[in-house]
């Protein structure tokens, strides 16, 4: 019966040890450009292919079309249209990359 529970064990702490894993890797994998300004804020959470979430606050934000978007000019310079634009749109809003 000892053994059986050690095997148990054993087994749930691996499964859990590798779920762990994976969500460490794939949050290390991801980038999030976070935008404020008086108007509003949006964080845009993306890895290196394309949008993967986003939080908005004050903004509208589709995020299909803009997924889509990406597609065509590709992630990096999305992140770079979208910070001027940011800019531009608020009047002097900020964005940094964490």
């Amino acid at each position: 019966m000892k053994n059986f529970l050690a095997v148990i064990g054993g087994i749930t702490l691996t499964v859990f040890g590798v779920g762990a894993a994976v969500v460490l890797v794939i949050n290390f994998m991801q980038h999030k450009l976070i935008c404020t300004s008086d108007i509003g804020d949006i964080t845009i959470t993306y890895n290196d292919q394309t949008i993967t979430r986003y939080k908005a606050n004050g903004f509208q934000y589709n995020l299909e079309s803009q997924q889509e978007y990406v597609e065509e000019v590709g992630i990096n310079t999305y992140i770079v249209e979208f910070k001027d634009n940011f800019r531009e749109v608020t009047k002097g809003g900020n964005c940094t990359i964490e």
